[in-house]
């Protein structure tokens, strides 16, 4: 279980808001973080943002309102530190993203919270509390520290969380409002380790395409550093998804309008069988787990959980209307850095569809790891004040002769006092 470090805006560990007719924003600085817990190294494992607000249903009556729709009050979130860059940036980590993605993936296909009861149609204020969680320990590899990065390397960082305008529910209930004085707190989840290392670092990118531009996505710039400082070209590719148009993930069409699919970089040849992503991604996260939630008296579908919305009831295919993304690659438990395959480039999806959409556009999630460049390495060690002494490959049954095999890895730093 991690120790828990507050983030503070001005000195308050609380910030209140006041939902408008635009955006507010509330900022907290990561300042004088732990440096040490004894002689160990306390490695940050996850930001963690609490949003207390007020929903309220007009005074007609309007449209329930389900859990898994509520991350939308959460328009996005911004976190960066001069030593490493933009970590989580805002045009990626929408509420959305950040809560059945990022977060969903990051603490091993499982959310932090889990779901609430349903908000009624009827007229009436709702308080409702939602929890925005960003790893950096990646629960879901075989040693999930090791993309955790030192707490002092994350000094003097800005974590900037921003939540949408009052009316922000309005297309999913007419009349709905967020309202009342909205409180937001922010922490950093950290072990402590005896031993530093420098870390793989874990990206979530979102790439768009206009759908405009017919069967093939082009996915521009994989491996690039987008936001990071001094990284190295090429990534570790652990994830890709395609969103969709359901609970707010902002892409041009629904998952079943997709008949086949080819990613010849990838290695997937093409396949009219979409399902069978579907299928192979519900193996990963755990297959048939019951009934996830209760929607008033309502006994939720056992399928109507990530990808899918709770209030669907898929009967049927897996590949519906009601799912938030395709999954075209994601890692098991236990997952190696050496074995994920390393991409830098552009990435080209093809699909076909049933009706081809022709506006708006296509958006896909990519979970990325990252190495950073020797003379950041350098920097990163001289951040820590002590001498080093020298730097080893982290492996997990290593193959001899593949050299490709050390590219991503994290490294461990041994000092000159032992340590």
């Amino acid at each position: 279980m991690p120790q828990i470090h507050d983030l503070t805006s001005d000195g308050a560990t609380s910030v209140a808001l006041t939902p408008s007719t635009s955006v507010q924003a509330a900022e907290f600085t990561i300042n004088a973080p732990k440096a040490a817990v004894g002689d160990n190294w306390p490695l940050a494992s996850a930001l963690v943002t609490r949003l207390r607000v007020g929903v309220d249903q007009a005074a007609t009556g309007g449209t329930a309102i389900n859990w898994d729709d509520l991350p939308r009050i959460c328009d996005s979130i911004n976190t960066s530190c001069p030593l490493l860059g933009t970590m989580f940036p805002r045009d990626t980590c929408t509420g959305p993203v950040v809560k059945h993605i990022i977060e969903f993936f990051g603490r091993g296909y499982t959310y932090t919270d889990g779901a609430r009861n349903q908000i009624p149609s009827t007229d009436g204020d709702v308080a409702v509390d939602l929890y925005f969680v960003q790893p950096f320990s990646q629960e879901l590899m075989e040693k999930p520290h090791h993309s955790a990065p030192w707490m002092g390397w994350l000094a003097s960082g800005r974590h900037q969380f921003y939540i949408g305008a009052t009316t922000v529910l309005d297309s999913l209930s007419t009349g709905l409002v967020i309202e009342a004085t909205t409180n937001v707190q922010a922490w950093i989840e950290y072990f402590v380790s005896p031993k530093l290392h420098i870390p793989s670092f874990p990206q979530w990118h979102v790439y768009e395409a206009p759908a405009a531009g017919g069967s093939t996505a082009l996915l521009q710039g994989v491996g690039t550093a987008n936001g990071l400082q001094d990284v190295k070209d090429g990534s570790r590719l652990a994830a890709l998804l395609e969103l969709s148009d359901q609970k707010g993930m902002g892409a041009a069409d629904g998952a079943d309008n997709i008949t086949s699919v080819a990613i010849p970089q990838l290695g997937q040849d093409v396949t009219v069988n979409v399902d069978a992503f579907f299928a192979a991604f519900r193996a990963l996260i755990g297959g048939h787990r019951g009934p996830v939630s209760g929607v008033s008296t309502t006994i939720v579908h056992d399928r109507a959980g990530n990808p899918e919305g709770m209030a669907a009831t898929p009967n049927g295919v897996m590949n519906t209307a009601t799912a938030m993304f395709t999954p075209y690659r994601a890692p098991g438990r236990d997952a190696q850095l050496s074995k994920m395959m390393k991409f830098f480039g552009e990435l080209k999806i093809i699909r076909t569809f049933t009706s081809a959409p022709n506006t708006g556009r296509h958006r896909f999630a990519t979970l990325e790891f990252r190495e950073f460049t020797d003379a950041k390495k350098n920097e990163m060690v001289k951040r820590t004040g002590k001498k080093a002494t020298s730097a080893s490959r982290i492996h997990s049954n290593k193959m001899p002769g593949r050299k490709s095999d050390e590219s991503v890895l994290p490294e461990e730093i041994n000092f000159a006092d032992g340590t």
